[in-house]
């Protein structure tokens, strides 16, 4: 709390709860005697079962869509858990349809976790973490070789000063919501025709990431 003096207390307990829950860090002890560190190896073999099957799954999910086809094998030394775990992360995965795979190669076209799903936070967050560096990687290599046009590849960004009553404030809340619906609605329709058509080998992948934050009046920006 010392650290982040500036934040919300409230808010920083929350995120530390998070991180608890998700495994990534081992809690011991109570109150003001509590004491954290990075969870190990052992810990994550402690977590429990019913926690961390869905997030695991979800990872495991987006590591085939970044780098399939790709091994079980090569997917435990990524995310540095036991290959036994990523298979049985990917059974469900084939089983539902999510992921493909032959001659022990698992790849995927679509990788989906709904906004709302409280299981998978980590992949989505990790997700969206690897659109931003790679467009942001990308973009400074196309400046030296300028093989794409500067409204095809970047990213902007647009800040807005609202408050209650304000004419515009509706619409500024509303743009994270009224984009996932577009991008969806659009997605939808490039599914659907890709898959009546025989794909080229020569497809591009285009990743559009987007995200949204408020500051309220008496919070600091982090």
């Amino acid at each position: 709390l010392r650290r982040f003096s500036r934040e919300d207390e409230d808010l920083v307990r929350g995120i530390l709860f998070d991180l608890v829950e998700s495994g990534l860090v081992f809690q011991k002890g109570s109150k003001d005697a509590t004491v954290y560190r990075l969870a190990s190896t052992d810990d994550f073999e402690r977590a429990t079962p019913g926690d961390t099957k869905s997030s695991l799954m979800a990872v495991v999910w987006l590591q085939v869509y970044l780098h399939g086809p790709t091994t079980p094998a090569q997917i435990a030394e990524r995310l540095v858990v036991d290959e036994k775990d990523v298979a049985a992360a990917l059974a469900p995965l084939v089983d539902e349809g999510r992921v493909s795979s032959q001659d022990d190669q698992y790849s995927c076209d679509v990788f989906v976790l709904a906004h709302d799903d409280p299981s998978g936070w980590e992949a989505a967050l990790f997700d969206h973490y690897n659109a931003v560096v790679t467009a942001l990687c990308i973009k400074l290599r196309n400046v030296r070789l300028r093989s794409l046009p500067d409204d095809v590849l970047g990213g902007s960004t647009y800040s807005f000063e609202v408050w209650d009553g304000h004419p515009f404030e509706a619409r500024v809340l509303s743009l994270l919501a009224d984009t996932r619906r577009e991008l969806s609605k659009l997605r939808e329709e490039v599914d659907t025709y890709n898959d009546k058509v025989s794909r080229p080998d020569d497809a591009s992948k285009v990743t559009f990431y987007f995200g949204q934050s408020v500051i309220e009046p008496d919070g600091d920006a982090p």
